[in-house]
């Protein structure tokens, strides 16, 4: 049946167009600049009478535009203008384009341009395209000024359309906001008018498309919306408007200029009202009178009012006080508003007041606050005319004003209207006009917090913060995690299977014959911000959980926790749950996030994640639980923060607390931050272990993500050891893209995860980006050899390449769960040192030693902090702390106890120079053991050293020397390093107890660090071939001992060592065709012949005294089944030589005892 439109709810044609009638009757239809007329399915819109958008086409099958069953519709709108729509109902070719010209409040003729589109899976054209073609005369002369590419940066580009212009894209990016002058003729194209609050304006499913390329072929200018739809379906579309007016005009449109999800919610304006000393963002306002030239100040007569201060910093610590007051703010761009009044009261004010916003109360009846504490009353509200004003009756006290500007009456699609303009046909699951309602008053935020002395925050005796651990067990039920093979499971909008129950069951039965065994669903990304999608989305997920277990696959439901972005309602949510928000440090005003220690956004968080599981969803990847940059400073953090600690956190917003590293509150703050983070998920797991007790947490990040500090970033706090406490699956994005070339860093990188398997058991996986095969299969090894999995998509093997992508199934395959890694040597990731080291990295000296182990051979397991205890590391023979600058006192306690009973640490330049924040230590933290003290300020650019027969060597790169107070002099038994002022020894060692302490002033292992490269970029490594020798010959001499066993296998052949009850299983991994030189620039490829072969069998020797092998034989991708090799024993040692066309690529060699 044919649908009709009109501005308010779809009705039948009579009464429709009785309502048509009516409405026009009390508006009158504005003349208008824009005339909209239609021809069938094309409509055409003049400009003052002149041609001006000649066709708008909608593409949606690969033969022509629009569809062949195509139905359209014209109206009028009862606020004045017409609205023309074409739209098709088959699921094969689902659209719907809406072109309406209206007046907008401002009284300005608009032209708005919308199209949606929805694929079911594995049905309808992928590809979808709009184009509005306009006249090049039209444009021609006209001068221009644009923003381009994806709203999460802003860049300008500015030029002329005259007649030289070639055809092709304005600009070398795609254009966002576009405005045109000639003459007259002042125009504004917006082509993201949902505004850059809207962080998915570029992606190509469940958006609406922000981003146009603007086209010129020959005497027509096209603005052109093109994307194509994944396989398995989704939702796609788009939204214009054209206006009279100019490029400055942009921020009367929109209240961002770009929008990252970290980023801080600057007000517009924001006053403070009788302090003495604000933070940066303040203004100072006490008693100014309102301007015209301000567009803001007090209307009432302020001559009863005083202004004072009640301390000599912070905004909340100053007061206007009296009785009744009237603030106004004017000249602001008609929308919806965060206003935030604050008012502290340290000074003891007596007080009782009612604030209100536009004649609406905010407080709903009078308040006062009290002595010591401040409160603040944050509400959105919708400017209508410009003006905002605030009234204050009784005795008041305000310390604060805020304004922020959530979005434009140009923006906004959800809160006070809906995206179409008119009701009708929908053709999508998302972006509806029939989800939406209109919104009542918003409620006010309030919140309440003692203000403490300034200065005297920390007065109180300091608490402890406390730990605790809370993972599932390993059981039957929890085992596959160690065995995932992992695939991303559609769902963009969760509507693709809705109607299609068997291509649900097909989908999921093919990724059963790929071997896959998990899910990672998804879709609709911030959940919370999809108002009315709920319970549809969750019983799509039901239905997709059943399906998958019927088939034993788990699934696991990935999605945003806390983000308030504004796709689909996003911006309104925040409006609506306001109480919720983080606060910002700098000021207290509210942030673009759930603050996830919100007792209230807990509660319904957690509801929300148990309806998840008793849907079936195995396991829950949460996003963005954990605090920002800018927060959080609400008044329930101020609460638990002081009653975990025994400190206040200041209310005065210009105390260095806030934002100085090296302050100790700073410090204390940090490491509660991290605390809380886990504890959200620990008392998370603790509600919905109630109904799945083996329910998986699964947390990811990048190599990057784990070895740079984000406090040295952004000032956030995120730390994945820290997570392992709560979080039982961690993963990881290898972005490097060419691990393959990366090879002598991504390998050490992956181990530096398996510090978390190593601490808690927890299972790792590793998602790597590259198409190219052999990059693929050298992935895959990676993950093997390490006990670690692999989410690597499914593809199709090439012809004459190996398919190793079944390997896991190998009977024969090493077992993730029982086999542990072999090492006697031990590598520290301090993550302290990570976070607060200063002069040296912690990153060099520990994965350059990983670096030349791994060319010698030599297992190494890479420990966390939480692994600094006697009792695990007494199964290493050395600890190697590498330039771990800051250690704990207790951690140091641990070590030394180690040490004692019989290990070996050995130190290198700064470590244990600070305290566990990066403090200076007034004392080393090992002068007990050497009896001496190290020097703060190191020799410099020390290029040589001397080896213990006196040759010298040179290093490529030059490093530091910490000399030792009292001065120590000469050479060690290894040699000595050569500076300007002297020789000073390479080593110094201490016995201690039982075992000894190696101290290292020099960084050498550090200067063999190579870091992973990324496509596009210049590997920046040389190896130093000499300083390498040394240190095989030095490591050798120092390790022999604790290196398990020997291999002659090349230095390019990675290798790891593995014991499983029955098993030794040896891995090798054939890189020797891998190598980049420095200055070359990196790219997706690998040579012709990644992997040449081998020119010499390989030899290896392992003692075995704890199981008696019976059979030696080897396994891989490359070949079927077992091929068996011989192998000696005497006193117990193995000794295996594996012919070299059995190590093609990768290889496990398997000592079995059965």
């Amino acid at each position: 049946m044919k649908k009709f439109y009109s501005a308010s709810r779809m009705m039948l044609p009579g009464k429709l167009l009785l309502l048509t009638a009516v409405a026009l009757l009390g508006v009158k239809a504005a003349a208008g600049e824009f005339n909209l007329s239609a021809d069938g399915n094309l409509c055409k819109i003049s400009y003052k009478n002149a041609p001006f958008i000649e066709s708008v086409t909608t593409k949606v099958q690969k033969s022509a535009n629009f569809a062949g069953d195509a139905q359209k519709s014209m109206a009028d709108l009862p606020e004045g203008g017409k609205v023309f729509n074409v739209w098709s109902e088959n699921p094969a070719t689902r659209f719907r384009q809406e072109v309406a010209v209206y007046p907008d409040s401002n009284g300005r003729d608009v032209v708005e341009i919308t199209y949606m589109a929805e694929n079911p899976a594995r049905k309808g054209y992928r590809g979808k395209r709009m184009e509005v073609v306009l006249p090049y005369s039209f444009f021609e002369g006209a001068s221009y000024r644009a923003y381009t590419t994806n709203s999460r940066q802003v860049r300008e580009i500015k030029g002329v359309f005259d007649a030289k212009l070639p055809d092709g894209a304005l600009g070398k990016q795609p254009i966002r906001f576009l405005a045109i002058e000639k003459g007259d003729t002042k125009l504004v194209f917006d082509l993201n008018p949902i505004g850059p609050g809207d962080y998915m304006n570029n992606y190509r499913q469940s958006a609406v498309r922000g981003i146009w390329d603007v086209v010129r072929r020959g005497d027509k200018l096209v603005f052109v919306q093109n994307t194509s739809l994944p396989e398995f379906g989704g939702v796609t579309g788009t939204k214009m408007r054209i206006m009279p007016g100019t490029f400055k005009d942009y921020d009367n449109l929109h209240a961002l200029k770009t929008f990252q999800y970290a980023m801080s919610f600057t007000p517009v304006k924001l006053y403070s009202f009788g302090a003495a000393k604000t933070g940066a963002a303040y203004s100072k306002k006490d008693l100014a009178a309102f301007s015209a030239t301000a567009h803001d100040g007090w209307v009432s007569d302020t001559g009863s009012l005083k202004a004072e201060a009640f301390s000599p910093e912070g905004a909340y610590y100053g007061n206007v006080f009296g009785r009744d007051g009237k603030f106004k703010f004017d000249n602001l761009a008609n929308g919806i508003y965060i206003v935030t009044v604050g008012a502290g009261n340290f000074g003891n004010l007596k007080n009782q007041f009612e604030i209100f916003c536009n004649r609406d109360s905010m407080t709903g009846k009078p308040i006062t606050v009290p002595d010591q504490y401040g409160m603040n009353f944050s509400q959105a509200v919708h400017v209508k005319d410009h003006t905002l004003e605030l009234d204050f009756k009784g005795d008041f006290i305000v310390s604060v004003i805020g304004v922020q500007f959530l979005m434009s009456d140009g923006e906004d699609f959800s809160i006070m209207r809906p995206f179409w303009k008119s009701n009708g046909y929908e053709p999508a699951i998302l972006f509806r006009n029939d989800l939406w309602t209109k919104p009542g008053r918003f409620d006010v935020a309030v919140e309440k917090f003692f203000m403490p002395v300034p200065g005297q925050e920390c007065a109180a005796p300091l608490k402890k913060l406390t730990r605790t651990v809370s993972l599932p067990p390993l059981n039957e039920q929890t085992q596959w995690r160690f065995g995932a093979k992992t695939i991303a499971f559609g769902g963009y909008t969760w509507n693709e299977y809705a109607n299609d129950p068997e291509g649900l069951e097909l989908h999921l039965d093919n990724l059963v014959n790929l071997k896959y065994n998990t899910i990672m669903v998804g879709g609709l990304h911030a959940r919370h911000a999809y108002k009315g999608h709920e319970k549809r989305m969750l019983d799509e997920l039901e239905k997709a959980a059943a399906a998958a277990h019927k088939r034993n696959l788990k699934i696991i439901d990935h999605h945003d926790a806390t983000l308030l972005w504004n796709t689909d309602s996003g911006f309104r949510v925040m409006a609506e749950r306001l109480c919720e928000t983080e606060r910002d440090i700098r000021h207290g005003l509210p942030n673009h996030r759930f603050c996830i220690m919100n007792r209230k956004f807990v509660d319904t968080y957690t509801d929300y994640c148990r309806e998840l599981v008793r849907r079936g969803m195995d396991g829950l990847q949460l996003d963005e639980v954990n605090f920002f940059s800018h927060g959080c400073v609400c008044a329930e953090c101020r609460r638990k923060f002081h009653e975990d600690t025994n400190w206040y956190l200041p209310v005065n917003e210009c105390d260095p607390a806030l934002t100085t590293h090296t302050n100790k509150l700073f410090q204390v703050w940090l490491e509660w931050k991290l605390v809380k983070e886990t504890d959200f998920f620990i008392n998370l797991r603790s509600e919905l272990s109630k109904i799945n007790p083996n329910i998986s947490f699964m947390q990811y990040t990048t190599h990057y993500g784990l070895t740079a500090s984000r406090l040295r970033q952004n000032n956030s706090a995120r730390d994945l050891e820290e997570y392992a406490r709560a979080i039982d699956w961690f993963g990881t994005e290898v972005m490097t893209r060419n691990p393959y070339k990366s090879v002598r860093g991504t390998i050490p990188m992956r181990k530096a995860f398996n510090l978390l398997k190593f601490a808690y058991g927890t299972p790792i996986w590793a998602l790597f980006y590259n198409n190219e095969w052999d990059v693929r299969y050298m992935s895959y090894a990676v993950c093997n050899m390490l006990a670690q999995q692999p989410m690597i998509s499914y593809m199709t093997c090439p012809a004459g390449k190996t398919d190793f992508q079944n390997f896991t199934r190998h009977p024969d395959n090493m077992d993730p769960v029982t086999a542990v890694p072999q090492a006697r040597i031990a590598l520290l990731f301090s993550r302290s040192s990570r976070d607060f080291n200063r002069m040296v990295g912690f990153e060099p000296e520990l994965f350059g030693l990983a670096q030349t182990l791994e060319e010698m051979h030599i297992p190494y397991q890479i420990i966390g902090e939480v692994s600094l205890k006697p009792e695990v590391l007494q199964q290493f023979d050395v600890v190697s702390l590498g330039s771990s600058g800051c250690l704990s006192a207790e951690q140091a306690a641990a070590i030394k106890k180690y040490a004692q009973n019989g290990g070996t640490v050995w130190l290198c330049n700064i470590t244990g120079i600070f305290d566990q924040y990066g403090n200076y230590r007034q004392e080393w933290l090992f002068k007990d053991v050497f009896g001496f003290n190290v020097h703060n300020s190191p020799l410099r650019n020390i290029t040589q050293f001397e080896t213990a027969d006196g040759k010298v060597i040179t290093m490529r790169a030059p490093v530091t020397y910490f000399t030792t107070k009292p001065t120590i002099r000469g050479a060690s038994p290894a040699g000595s390093a050569i500076t300007p002022i002297g020789k000073f020894p390479l080593w110094i060692e201490k016995s201690y107890g039982k075992g000894k302490f190696i101290y290292q002033p020099i960084q050498l292992a550090g200067s063999l660090y190579a870091l992973e490269g990324a496509p596009g970029s210049k590997w920046k490594f040389t190896r130093d071939d000499a300083l390498a020798d040394f240190m095989h010959r030095h490591l050798r001499e120092k390790l022999g001992r604790s290196a398990i066993w020997s291999t002659d296998a090349p230095y390019k052949v990675y290798t790891t060592l593995y014991r499983e009850p029955e098993r030794y299983l040896v891995h090798f991994l054939n890189m020797t065709g891998s190598s980049m030189r420095e200055g070359e620039v990196m790219d997706y490829t690998v040579p012709a012949n990644a992997y040449p072969a081998l020119e010499k069998p390989v030899n290896f020797q392992l003692p075995v005294k704890d199981m008696s092998i019976k059979q030696v034989y080897a396994i891989s991708p490359d070949f079927e089944g077992r091929k068996a090799l011989k192998f000696t024993n005497k006193d117990n040692i193995i000794s295996v030589t594996i012919p070299p066309e059995l190590i093609k690529v990768y290889t496990i060699v398997i000592l079995d005892s059965k």
